[in-house]
């Protein structure tokens, strides 16, 4: 299978520290890749330089099999669109309004919608569930209903490639579930490539064809939720004991916290 994206030697520093170091990773056309790894572990700082955000130290990154950073912005925003962590919190448009700005890279000169535009603003939000909030605030809905208008926008795009970090975080099973549930369709029906950061190990488990586990900068372990998701290799990552069994209903590893059991750490006595 070939890559939609890859990294070869890839390294990052921020004001001089080093928080990427010597990162090769492929991830396959048209799969669902996770990043998982604990806080600080340089999951974001991966991600943004996969969506050409930021540049390298050194390394490559190669999109479709091209160095991204010699793709031109417009080309690249038709091909890689990314949802962040951090939406804003003051964003005063309609969800319509917000969607069609995911248009400009595919207007001409003027940035005139066209009913193109518009028909594929309404498609996006048909298919994430919001078409019928169009006309709200988007600082008027809730954060599952924003995290999927953002999810539309980035759609609006037509991207090969979405990235996303963390979509799922603060919302409740339903919520979350939901979001998974979509971004799966999405790669089943249209073949997108799915890259998104998650600190949940059990939805990526559940979801995931391949994952990367990051620690400190550098690539733990990579491959199948089965060759990822084992307490031997979890636990020097994270730092804390864990049950790994296999889900009874997906026949996916499922991963639970043993509490107390952090080691190095004694517990105190009354």
């Amino acid at each position: 299978m070939t890559s939609a994206l890859a990294t070869r030697h890839l390294a990052f520093s921020y004001n001089g520290t080093r928080v990427l170091h010597n990162i090769t990773l492929d991830i396959p056309r048209g799969s669902l890749f996770t990043i998982i790894g604990p806080n600080g572990s340089g999951k974001t700082t991966l991600l943004r330089l996969l969506a050409g955000l930021c540049r390298p130290l050194s390394g490559h990154i190669l999109l479709n099999g091209r160095e991204l950073q010699r793709f031109k912005r417009r080309l690249r925003a038709r091909t890689l669109a990314i949802v962040p962590q951090s939406l804003p919190q003051s964003f005063p448009f309609t969800v319509q309004q917000a969607v069609l700005m995911a248009r400009a890279p595919r207007q001409g000169l003027l940035g005139f919608e066209t009913r193109t535009d518009l028909d594929m603003a309404q498609n996006a939000m048909r298919y994430t569930g919001v078409d019928h909030l169009a006309h709200k605030s988007m600082d008027r809905i809730s954060g599952g209903e924003r995290q999927r208008a953002f999810i539309a926008r980035a759609l609006c795009q037509e991207p090969d490639i979405l990235l996303l970090d963390e979509p799922t975080a603060a919302l409740d099973y339903a919520h979350q579930i939901r979001i998974m549930d979509l971004l799966a369709d999405l790669r089943a029906t249209k073949g997108t490539t799915i890259v998104l950061v998650s600190h949940d190990l059990n939805l990526s488990s559940m979801y995931a064809d391949h994952i990367l586990l990051l620690h400190q900068g550098k690539v733990a372990c990579q491959g199948s939720p089965e060759q990822v998701l084992q307490s031997a290799i979890l636990e020097p990552a994270y730092g804390c004991r864990l049950f790994v069994d296999t889900h009874p209903q997906t026949g996916r590893p499922r991963i639970m916290p043993m509490p107390g059991n952090i080691p190095g750490h004694r517990a105190s006595t009354p």
